[in-house]
């Protein structure tokens, strides 16, 4: 085994230069790009911007100050026009409501955006962007708050034993409800910001004489070489600079990326500023997707005064940061080995797409967090089969599917792993984690599938028949050819994913638990790649959407791999 462990040594010496390399590259990137572009610009200079790069024209922006300053606030309106050209006037005109009424209209005409009525004679306040500046305030006091909430959940379930990510994650899901159920039944989120404060504030005061009487501890540091310090500091570089680096690329600039502002965005800013119907959220790009990541996002938006579109942003880097901790204490409790659970969160942290995804304030990071909650716990349970991790990673897996529709398969797919873990024990899965599963899971989905009648486009096109199985074969070889092109991107994804996948493969031939428990992370895959050749724009797809897919799998793999060097 010489051989294995030279080539093991030498994989490892390339992955650290590559990754210190690939970082100080990226603060590069920021220094030369985004600095020059956006820093000392105003929010309306720096959407002047983003318009430019994103392709759309500038006039437009010109069109929507006119608006904001002579419809009124609680304006509902018909928009006419190119969805993907109006998407950021829709998401700029918030609180106006999209909803089709025929008095107030919009669309655009050209490069320009037509409205009517025109000027009514009265003029109202604008509020434009930038009369809501970048405020520091929101984000640290929504963190305070859930911090708060985390530290009351872990103290009310401590027969579950709460890791703080999870507290977190539980926290995220609560304000939700919280948010949902007041946006429902008053008309309005603000008691549910309000309640969550409240709780919030409860959970500090609750925790704070424990923090205290933990004051005078004092860490034990590891009697390591200096090889060993050298290493560790490495890793501890890695893990900083990224989460860092994922940060200020965020509230750097307003949202400058079309899922943030056509879809994640408009719903946060619907919350923190609309009043009326819940419904209101599902006018906007993909009306079905969930509320967690916008209920968040609106959360520090509403605590910053109102709305707040840069330093609430910075909550990708912070659900990046919970999501590695999270992986590493998964590793590190199936193994025993902190530098294993180090190696983990340091993997996954040192391929560029990750903290470049978390930054652009899509639902990703949040997911990515509430996968690796769901799917730590039933590793946890595969090892001891202790009932409390198989109830928390069903509560993990129904807030992932409130995080992102993608949670709904990593529900299914963990529920069929768990059968085969157990097969003689279904009973009492059905019992600690369908039950449970489908009791979260159903209220959100009736209420958009039964109530507002809405469809996810994730299945469009999907189906079976020979013709579509002819259609997928043929497609099959220019979308393999086009994910392997993705994968092989050393500057998107180190040589770290390649090593990943393929040790993957090597622990599917050496342990029966590994090979069970990558049924999830490949059958993911698997279901993803059907979806894409049934779309007719499928190479498009893969160029726009298989670099989140790949990272959402890469959370499941990456923890795998690692339990499995100690297996």
């Amino acid at each position: 085994m010489k051989w294995f462990n030279r080539l093991f040594f030498l994989v490892f010496v390339a992955w650290i230069a590559v990754t210190l390399t690939a970082l100080a590259a990226m603060y590069h990137l920021w220094w030369t790009r985004e600095r020059a572009q956006y820093v000392g610009k105003t929010s309306a200079e720096q959407r002047e911007v983003v318009f430019h790069v994103a392709g759309l024209p500038g006039p437009m922006l010109q069109g929507v100050s006119e608006i904001l300053r002579q419809w009124p606030e609680d304006v509902r309106y018909r928009a006419e026009g190119d969805f993907n050209r109006l998407s950021y006037v829709k998401y700029l005109l918030i609180p106006r409501m999209p909803d089709g009424n025929a008095e107030y209209a919009l669309r655009n005409d050209g490069d320009h955006i037509v409205y009517q009525p025109g000027n009514s004679g009265t003029t109202t306040e604008a509020h434009a962007a930038e009369e809501y500046p970048a405020k520091i305030r929101g984000f640290l006091l929504s963190l305070l708050s859930l911090t708060g909430l985390a530290a009351l959940l872990r103290r009310l379930s401590r027969s579950c034993a709460l890791t703080l990510p999870e507290g977190y994650a539980g926290a995220a899901f609560v304000l939700m409800i919280v948010v949902v159920l007041s946006r429902a039944w008053c008309g309005s989120a603000r008691y549910g910001f309000g309640l969550a404060v409240v709780a919030g504030l409860v959970g500090l005061v609750l925790s704070l004489p424990g923090w205290w009487r933990q004051r005078t501890w004092q860490p034990s540091w590891p009697q390591w070489s200096n090889g060993e310090w050298l290493l560790w500091l490495a890793f501890g570089l890695v893990l900083t600079g990224t989460v860092v680096w994922s940060a200020i690329m965020a509230v750097v600039v307003v949202p400058d990326d079309w899922d943030a502002w056509a879809m994640w965005g408009a719903k946060a800013k619907t919350l923190a500023l609309g009043s009326g119907p819940l419904r209101d959220v599902a006018l906007f790009g993909h009306g079905d997707y969930p509320l967690v990541w916008p209920a968040v996002w609106a959360f520090s938006g509403w605590l910053a005064g109102g709305w707040e579109e840069h330093w609430s942003r910075a909550w990708g880097a912070v659900f990046l940061l919970l999501t590695v901790w999270q992986m590493g204490l998964v590793v590190w409790r199936s193994t025993g080995s902190p530098p294993l659970g180090l190696l983990a969160a340091a993997l996954f942290l040192s391929m560029p797409k990750i903290p470049l995804l978390a930054s652009w304030s899509y639902a990703e990071a949040p997911f990515w967090l509430m996968l690796a909650c769901g799917f730590g716990n039933i590793l946890q349970w595969r090892r001891q089969q202790q009932a409390a991790y198989l109830a928390k990673a069903a509560l993990f897996c129904a807030v992932a599917a409130y995080t992102k529709n993608e949670g709904l398969l990593f529900s299914v797919l963990c529920l069929l792993w768990v059968f085969l873990e157990c097969p003689g024990q279904w009973r009492q899965t059905v019992r600690q984690f369908v039950v449970p599963l489908l009791l979260l899971l159903l209220p959100w989905n009736i209420w958009v599938r039964l109530t507002l009648h809405l469809d996810s486009r994730h299945f469009d096109g999907f189906g079976a028949g020979f013709s579509l199985l002819t259609q997928a074969v043929t497609r099959l070889p220019d979308t393999l050819r086009a994910i392997g092109q993705l994968w092989l991107d050393v500057r998107q994804w180190n040589i770290a994913l390649p090593c990943v996948v393929l040790a993957s493969v090597w622990s599917m031939y050496q342990s029966r638990d590994l090979r069970r428990s990558l049924l999830v992370p490949w059958g993911t895959l698997l279901v993803y790649l059907g979806i894409t050749l049934s779309y007719t724009e499928y190479l498009w797809l893969v160029g726009t959407a298989w670099d989140r897919l790949t990272a959402q799998v890469l959370v499941l793999l990456t923890m795998i791999v690692c339990v499995g060097v100690k297996d």
